[in-house]
């Protein structure tokens, strides 16, 4: 009985074990409704290096999009995508700011390459006035699309520029 039992742990592990392999290997299986991935790479950069925009799907963080990160997450088929930075004293943040948003309305993958900018007038706002500066001119400016840059680009130029 021993034998027996110790012989199907041992099958038990080797299937699983040779399972895991050839999903880490493969690329992620889209299932009903779903609308594919979105891929997404910050090359390293010395620009925003302390701030990390999130990933956002149906407003829940999926993914922080580190200096030098690269990844990719599944989407279903209507789910409203965003990348954004929450409110944060630390940075003089008092609005959550949005970079990009998009809707997953088809099956496909998407590749998005994400650049923090220099935002000078946000520079000057905060040495001035500090966090009252940054708030007077977060309603003056989509501070969001002014402090990142976040391009859709085809898999070639996303291979490309992010190594992958």
């Amino acid at each position: 009985m021993r034998l027996i039992l110790l012989s199907m742990l041992s099958v038990f592990t080797l299937t699983a074990c040779g399972a895991s392999q050839t999903a880490k290997n493969e690329a992620p299986l889209m299932s009903p409704g779903s609308a594919g991935t979105i891929s997404y790479c910050r090359p390293s950069s010395i620009i925003r290096v302390a701030e990390s925009p999130t990933l956002y799907v149906e407003s829940e963080p999926v993914a922080q999009v580190k200096n030098g990160s690269i990844g990719t997450v599944p989407v279903a088929l209507g789910q409203n995508f965003y990348f954004g930075l929450k409110p944060s004293a630390l940075f003089m943040r008092v609005t959550e700011q949005v970079a990009y948003e998009g809707t997953a309305e088809k099956l496909k993958a998407r590749y998005f390459i994400v650049s923090g900018k220099a935002n000078m007038k946000q520079g000057l706002a905060i040495l001035g006035g500090g966090i009252i500066g940054a708030a007077e001119l977060d309603k003056r400016q989509n501070t969001g699309l002014e402090n990142w840059e976040i391009r859709e680009v085809s898999k070639q130029a996303f291979e490309s520029e992010c190594n992958a």
